[in-house]
């Protein structure tokens, strides 16, 4: 008990500076336990499903909060909620790549990720018409995160539903006629994979 409570104290310690100055550098530094917590609840959980799962979670919040913040012209909260989105969308392409590198079923998460990161995409133009140019560019760049994301996978599901990855075949087929069926673009077949030593 005693270890891990100091396992604990000591991931927050360093997540709590890395997430110092990425929130100094975007201006918010009240924001900084909060990004610290949650990095903590993502690195604490034990399966790459149930780290998607909750980053996808963090991730819509996110949006949501961006476009409350800009609509309320906080847009320094604006640009953080943004930031920590685009960081989330990279982690998500992340530990997709780890999850099946550790061989896991990620049909559901590869589901959910696709269906949050159309939504995602939805919502993130609405945020153009309410903040200054110089703050669209992360707005852009966070949507094409968000689609990439989609695509990782969309590039996942069609790996498990040819049987190249562990995963319900059958219901990753039905999922990929289902986004075919919404007009989304199919994968290339192939997931991202790791370069020399994995990560």
């Amino acid at each position: 008990m005693f270890r891990r409570t100091t396992v604990t104290l000591l991931c927050l310690w360093v997540l709590l500076g890395a997430a110092g100055a990425t929130a100094a550098e975007e201006g918010c530094p009240l924001l900084t336990v909060r990004e610290a917590a949650q990095q903590l609840r993502i690195t604490l959980r034990r399966t790459s499903h149930e780290r998607i799962g909750l980053m996808l979670r963090l991730g819509e919040e996110r949006a949501e909060e961006a476009l409350r913040y800009a609509n309320q012209g906080l847009e320094d909260r604006a640009r953080w909620a943004i930031g920590s989105l685009a960081r989330l969308m990279e982690n998500l392409q992340l530990e997709a790549r780890r999850g099946q590198e550790r061989g896991e079923d990620l049909t559901e998460a590869m589901a959910a990720l696709e269906g949050a990161a159309s939504r995602i995409g939805n919502l993130l133009p609405a945020l153009l018409e309410r903040l200054p140019p110089q703050a669209q560019a992360a707005v852009h760049d966070t949507a094409r995160l968000a689609e990439r994301a989609g695509q990782v996978a969309v590039e996942v599901l069609e790996r498990i539903a040819a049987g190249e990855l562990p995963g319900r075949a059958q219901a990753a087929r039905e999922l990929l006629d289902a986004v075919g069926q919404r007009g989304q673009p199919s994968g290339s077949g192939k997931s991202p994979s790791p370069g020399p030593g994995g990560r």
